[in-house]
């Protein structure tokens, strides 16, 4: 065989185990007590801007920023809109500060299940952005999130990577789990 079909083959096998091993943790992540929050997230297919159900924003900052130019960072918004949509957050740090407002309980890490909230902090401990854990992979836990810090949504992000590339320049240090309780 050359050394050309050996590598297609390797890549081809490659593909074929990250697909079946994809399948796989979704199935398991399905499981989850937690998962409708998780496939609300996974359905979702651009942030929400429409952050008029934020409570912890002050009245003239509840505003629809769907059709406008001008877009605010609603990755909190758009995460906690999956638990309930009718009472979210619409900052990371006010919502660590006292997440049972919202219905939530941090968990550890151990325990984190597809369907929890995930808070991403700066080194200086400042809570910075939000998302939803939906699934194990081979690269470590996935979130869907909002492209920070704007632009569209993905529904797959291995958030762990995203940890070791911040962390090298000074941004993202850790993350946080948080469980809603009903």
């Amino acid at each position: 065989m050359t050394s050309r079909k050996l590598t297609l083959i390797s890549c081809c096998g490659f593909v074929a185990l990250l697909a079946g091993s994809h399948w796989l943790f979704a199935a398991q992540a399905r499981r989850s007590h937690q998962w409708r929050y998780a496939a609300r997230a996974l359905a979702r297919t651009v942030p929400n801007y429409d952050l008029r159900k934020c409570v912890d924003l002050e009245a003239k900052d509840r505003r629809d920023f769907t059709q406008t130019n001008w877009k605010p960072l609603p990755c909190i918004n758009t995460a906690t809109s999956n638990y309930n949509p009718d009472f979210c957050a619409g900052n990371c740090a006010k919502f660590v500060q006292n997440p049972s407002r919202w219905g939530f309980r941090e968990v550890s890490a151990r325990e984190a299940i597809p369907g929890d909230l995930i808070i991403f902090f700066m080194r200086n401990g400042w809570a910075r952005h939000a998302a939803v854990y939906v699934q194990d992979s081979i690269l470590g836990p996935l979130c869907a999130t909002t492209m920070y810090p704007r632009g569209g949504y993905m529904r797959y992000f291995p958030y762990r990577l995203c940890l070791l590339g911040t962390s090298l320049v000074g941004s993202f240090s850790k993350v946080k789990y948080y469980r809603y309780c009903e």
